[in-house]
C-alpha cells in the first residue's frame, strides 16, 4: 500500500498530459499489491489468534520483523543470547500474551507464554 501512495504522489506532480496514461498503470499496480503471497504463515488453534498472513515489515535489533496482514500481531527476533522469535502485538514488548521459539529458525512450531494458550506453526507458503 505505501508503494501506491508513492506512486500517486508522484504521478499528482507530473504534468497533465502525461497523468492521461496513469490510470490504466495504477490498476495494474493496486491489483499487485492486493495479490502479494505471504512471506509467513501462522496456522494453529490460538487463544490470542496470532494466525494469519505475515508480510516483511522492516528491521527489529537487526532481524527481519514480520507484521500481520492487518498489523494486529508482529513476529520479530531478538539475540539475548539465545536467539529468540516472538509473535505478539507489539515488536520488543511480550505483553501478557505471547509466543516464542527458542530454536534455530524461524519456521516451526512455537510455544504460548503469559497467558497465551495452542501452539502456533509457522511455516512459508
Amino acid at each position: 500500500m505505501t508503494r501506491l501512495i508513492a506512486i500517486i504522489a508522484a504521478v499528482l506532480l507530473l504534468p497533465l498530459a502525461a497523468r492521461a496514461v496513469m490510470p490504466g498503470l495504477l490498476a495494474v499496480i493496486a491489483a499487485d499489491e492486493g495479490s502479494a503471497s505471504p512471506d509467513l504463515i501462522v496456522t494453529g488453534t490460538l487463544d490470542p489468534d496470532v494466525t494469519g498472513d505475515y508480510f516483511e515489515d522492516g528491521v527489529y535489533a537487526g532481524y527481519t520483523k514480520y507484521s500481520r496482514e492487518d498489523d494486529a500481531y508482529t513476529l520479530w527476533t531478538i539475540n539475548c543470547p539465545p536467539v529468540i522469535r516472538h509473535i505478539s502485538v507489539t515488536a520488543g514488548t511480550e505483553g501478557d500474551a505471547f509466543f516464542y521459539k527458542l530454536t534455530e529458525g524461524i519456521t516451526g512450531a512455537y510455544t504460548a507464554g503469559g497467558t497465551a494458550t495452542g501452539t502456533p506453526t509457522v511455516s512459508t507458503p
